[in-house]
């Protein structure tokens, strides 16, 4: 059966994020912060537009839902239940539609975001630490999932989850708990959500919040092979996040650092069947001090997706412009027809909600420009189809 996916999006409430942790970094590193700024106009907050105030209350409303009731939401929305009288929905109660195509279920798959620090907080007076970690993390997602399906039995959604994990935050034997708490029973033969007793279905890394893909400590390192042994074994997705801006707990140059896609490079030389997703699609937002665009990021992700059968990209927040569609267009078409046909298999469609409503209106909106896209019907059904079905599902030999 037809199934449209999309494979990075978010449920996330305000009672997440490690806010200290952001204000104590943005906080010790104004004027960097402020000149990276500059350097990034197409970024998430655009002082220009006279809408932003309303832009970012709609961001604000939807994150003071509950999960479940920021997935009742993305479904209420694909019915067309806030639209316009005039303005066509995409899915009744039963049916998904996008340019005149029917699918059965709309799957989507939130990020679980670990904003555990490794970082003490011995310069503030209340420097208690939250207990809030990767498994407190895990567990509200599986216990909001198991909630909106006992809210909505007939649903059009499908939730399958990534559980996230920040390992420098945690011992290595914790680590292997939190593997054993949440994939010991993995199984991708498993393909939807049980909707008696919800799982997680792959492994989110976010490298700004300190994680070394590749560190050169030891100790650091091991804690970091055992989930990617484990993911590699078991044929678990790992996603990560792969752009030069967003949520950020440490120094801008050592998160570009770590974000970089070069440094998957060593990964993949050890663990050349693992799973591994670019968040994004490597978009760099910060210019050169010519205003000029980098596409460096971008290019490393290519040449590995060619190079390691397992690498996949999505481009999730980029379609917030239409017009981005036609610079992936052009990208593709720079390359030979071999390599483009290899790519166009490893490229997703996500989303990003809700942190895109920050540049477009809403979920509808998001899908509209997608749908609007100077791109071929069959690579839009591709990205949103049977890549993310091998992505997620397939086993790897």
């Amino acid at each position: 059966m037809p199934y449209f996916f999309d494979a990075h999006c978010h449920l996330m409430t305000f009672d997440e994020p490690d806010f200290i942790m952001f204000l104590k970094q943005i906080g010790g590193n104004i004027s960097k912060e402020a000149f990276n700024s500059m350097l990034s106009p197409d970024y998430l907050l655009d002082f220009r537009n006279k809408k932003l105030p309303l832009k970012v209350g709609n961001l604000i409303n939807v994150m003071s839902h509950s999960q479940s009731q920021i997935a009742e939401i993305i479904e209420r929305d694909l019915q067309g239940q806030y639209l316009a009288a005039n303005e066509k929905a995409f899915a009744t109660t039963e049916r998904f539609t996008f340019s005149a195509h029917s699918f059965d279920k709309y799957v989507i798959c939130p990020m679980v975001m670990d904003f555990t620090s490794a970082q003490a907080l011995e310069d503030i007076y209340y420097n208690t630490r939250s207990s809030k970690d990767a498994f407190w993390h895990a567990d509200k997602m599986l216990a909001s999932i198991d909630l909106f399906y006992q809210n909505k039995p007939a649903t059009l959604l499908e939730i399958l989850p990534f559980a996230g994990i920040n390992p420098p935050a945690y011992t290595i034997d914790e680590i292997e708990r939190w593997l054993h708490s949440y994939f010991n029973n993995y199984d991708p033969q498993e393909h939807y959500q049980n909707k008696e007793r919800a799982h997680f279905f792959g492994i989110k890394f976010y490298p700004p919040l300190g994680f070394n893909p590749w560190p050169d400590d030891k100790d650091e390192r091991a804690k970091a092979e055992v989930i990617y042994s484990y993911a590699e074994k078991h044929h678990i997705p790992v996603t990560t996040h792969c752009d030069d801006e967003g949520y950020r707990t440490t120094d801008i140059e050592i998160s570009h650092h770590h974000t970089n896609p070069e440094t998957w490079r060593h990964v993949l030389e050890k663990y050349p069947l693992l799973k591994l997703n670019f968040a994004h699609f490597g978009r760099q937002y910060q210019r050169t001090h010519f205003m000029r665009k980098q596409e460096a990021w971008r290019n490393t992700i290519i040449d590995l997706a060619l190079t390691y059968d397992n690498v996949y990209a999505d481009f999730s927040f980029n379609g917030v412009a239409v017009d981005y569609y036609s610079d992936l267009s052009n990208r593709l078409t720079q390359l030979k027809k071999g390599e483009q046909r290899r790519l166009k298999e490893r490229l997703m469609f996500g989303s990003d909600f809700m942190i895109n409503l920050t540049k477009v209106s809403s979920y509808h909106q998001y899908l509209k420009n997608f749908e609007e896209a100077d791109l071929p019907i069959d690579d839009k059904l591709a990205y949103a189809g049977d890549n993310c079905r091998r992505f997620l599902f397939e086993k790897v030999h």
